[in-house]
């Protein structure tokens, strides 16, 4: 699981969740690992969509790896 909205202070600064490109390094980092992006689209200091996390990591060849769920969406493991 991991925050991946891209979430920002209204003041400022850098991500304090992680981005498309935090996403897709830990995909590269742990192969094996299947990855739940999570926390986004949830409140308005989310930056990343969905939509865009989908079409980066289908870019990056890693759309496999990665579940990001609708709101309200479950996800049986």
């Amino acid at each position: 699981m991991l925050n991946a909205g891209e979430a920002t202070y209204v003041t400022g600064g850098g991500p304090i969740t992680m981005s498309a490109d935090d996403v897709c390094h830990v995909c590269r980092a742990v192969p094996e690992a299947l990855v739940v992006a999570v926390h986004m689209e949830t409140v308005n200091h989310c930056v990343l969509s969905r939509a865009a996390l989908r079409t980066r990591v289908a870019a990056e060849g890693l759309a496999q790896q990665v579940l990001i769920p609708d709101d309200g969406e479950v996800l049986t493991f």
